[in-house]
């Protein structure tokens, strides 16, 4: 009987020590003094964790002072709800960069993005180098903070291009990724420098096509800088297949054209789905592609089918309505069907 009660008691003793935890705190110091109830989790962070770090914001810059001083703390638990809560501000002032930093180089959890937030060319630059070097990259919390840093990045973005043909292929990719993912401004705002260095004669052969690279990711955002491509491509022809790809990269109206050339030598559904993506702006291709109606590879002939549509080829309508009672192939009238709209 004894026993049953010390059991009963240690597990009432259990919830109650759970129910401490209040996440609907009013004030910070209340706020503060639940982290050291937050249970530990071996996998990120507990909803009462999550919860409670999402309340720090709320209290400003004295939220900051204290969650930065706890940073010296040797409690994982404590570490993981600080980050998290760190992570949260949307700005935070640069006097915290150099606390931070040591916080990241502790590998506390969900502070690189936090460096994001800080308005400093040196946060920027510390990101640029733990993103290049960071295992996890690109998908991490050193990718988000390079985000948010936005145009302060970009001069160390380009810097990193500056390595001729030893350029470290991962890393060159990293790059291409993250620009991938900055905001339409930041990717203007990229395009336009690229095409000046482009210009200089300052920079190498090789190191104008790793400046290029860039836009191989970048979207229509750098579109508006297509014709000055197209004068690059004409007085370096060395650049041509690089300009190519960015030409893709942006989704240009010269992009048919580098499809044809590429699908006439050697077609292939990966290829031509690619161009599919691109959409009308890639109409010039709508030739060869008809001509991949008669391929042998029904593979090919169903891919072309639906990028005829992508691109709004109109001279195709009249091939895609007999294609939709096409008696061989059921697929190719569906395709068809769609592509028409």
């Amino acid at each position: 009987m004894v026993l049953i009660c010390l059991l009963f008691a240690a597990c009432a003793g259990q919830k109650t020590l759970k129910k401490e935890v209040n996440i609907y705190c009013q004030t910070l110091q209340g706020c503060l003094s639940e982290i050291k109830h937050i249970e530990y989790s071996k996998y990120g962070l507990s909803k009462d964790g999550t919860l409670l770090a999402k309340k720090f914001p709320d209290f400003g810059e004295a939220a900051l002072v204290e969650l930065v001083a706890l940073l010296e703390s040797d409690d994982p638990t404590t570490l993981k709800v600080v980050g998290y809560a760190i992570s949260l501000f949307d700005t935070i002032d640069e006097k915290y960069f150099a606390a931070i930093k040591h916080g990241v180089q502790k590998d506390v959890p969900w502070l690189p993005r936090a460096l994001g937030a800080i308005p400093s060319t040196e946060a920027a630059e510390y990101l640029v180098e733990i993103y290049l070097t960071e295992s996890s990259s690109p998908h991490n919390q050193e990718a988000a903070g390079l985000v948010k840093q936005g145009q302060r990045a970009l001069p160390y973005i380009l810097e990193k291009t500056k390595c001729g043909d030893k350029c470290d292929e991962q890393k060159l990719n990293l790059l291409i990724y993250i620009v991938g993912e900055m905001d339409q401004a930041t990717k203007q705002s990229l395009a336009r420098i690229i095409i000046t260095k482009l210009k200089s004669e300052d920079a190498s052969k090789q190191d104008k096509r790793n400046l290029l690279s860039l836009f191989i990711k970048m979207g229509s955002a750098g579109a508006f800088v297509e014709d000055e491509l197209y004068q690059i491509a004409q007085q370096s022809p060395e650049l041509g297949r690089a300009i190519n790809s960015a030409y893709i990269g942006i989704k240009s109206k010269y992009s048919g054209a580098v499809f044809a050339q590429y699908l006439k030598a050697s077609p292939n559904i990966y290829m031509i789905r690619d161009l599919g993506d691109i959409g009308p702006a890639a109409k010039d291709a709508g030739p060869v592609l008809m001509e991949l109606l008669s391929h042998p590879d029904w593979d090919i002939r169903l891919a072309a089918v639906r990028s005829l549509g992508y691109i709004e080829y109109e001279q195709s309508v009249p091939v895609l309505i007999a294609l939709m009672n096409e008696q061989s192939d059921v697929r190719l009238n569906f395709a068809a069907s769609e592509a028409l709209g």
